[in-house]
């Protein structure tokens, strides 16, 4: 009988090799995790300049209509003109007849909206026919750290800036 030299067969994955994958596992998810939130941070703050640039759009393109809407009851009620109100953490869009009556209001949470004097609000008027602004605008909204602007300036053109 011969005598065979027999090796032993490894099956399965050493101790260490088990602990450096689960290693790199943990490094990768903690990576992902952080740019996840990093950019559903960026997500938010950008959903919420498009939502109050559309805002801003829509008073204007009202003003631009002159179409006067029901909130302004009395015939005898004149339609100036359409403004967007803006506070620390919220904004809304007024119609502007003899008086101001609100057409909807916004709640931007975790968002907060940084105007050049802080303890007035913006009032962004867009008067019928010309739908300009009358003066210049510079709205920042900003998130845990991050920034974004909205710029209207006097002929009502309204963009963003970086």
């Amino acid at each position: 009988m011969k005598v065979i030299n027999s090796i032993q067969k490894k099956e399965g994955f050493t101790l260490i090799e088990l602990l450096i994958s689960v290693t790199v596992l943990g490094i990768l998810s903690v990576i992902g995790l952080a740019s996840y939130v990093d950019y559903s941070r960026e997500a938010a703050l950008e959903s919420a300049r498009a939502s109050l640039k559309s805002t801003l759009y829509d008073a204007r393109s009202r003003a631009l209509s002159q179409k006067k809407p029901a909130s302004c009851t009395n015939a005898s009620e004149e339609l100036k003109g359409f403004r967007v109100v803006i506070w620390e953490e919220d904004y809304k869009m007024q119609v502007v007849c003899n008086v101001n009556r609100d057409i909807f209001a916004f709640k931007k949470y975790g968002i907060n909206i940084r105007k050049s004097d802080p303890t007035t609000n913006v009032n962004v008027f867009f008067p019928i026919l010309t739908g300009a602004a009358g003066n210049d605008y510079s709205i920042t909204l900003e998130s845990f750290g991050k920034t974004k602007k909205i710029i209207v300036n006097k002929a009502g053109t309204i963009k963003d800036e970086e």
